[in-house]
């Protein structure tokens, strides 16, 4: 994944390990899920990626919470 900026670190992935590109709609689709379950277990889920395509949760600032 030569060029790759999707993780922390350019060298994430090793020379020649394949991957596939994310299926962003299923993501959503489970993290809506995720989102629903915990929530009845009073359980808080949030987005505090600072650059993400993930629209089906909550977004909070990641330095706020450190």
């Amino acid at each position: 994944a030569t060029g790759e900026s999707n993780h922390f670190s350019a060298d994430y992935r090793s020379p020649g390990e394949t991957w596939s590109i994310p299926r962003i709609s299923c993501h959503e689709r489970n993290y809506e899920k995720c989102f629903t379950e915990l929530a009845k277990r009073n359980v808080a889920l949030a987005n505090a990626s600072r650059n993400s395509a993930i629209e089906s949760l909550p977004k909070v600032d990641f330095d706020s919470l450190f």
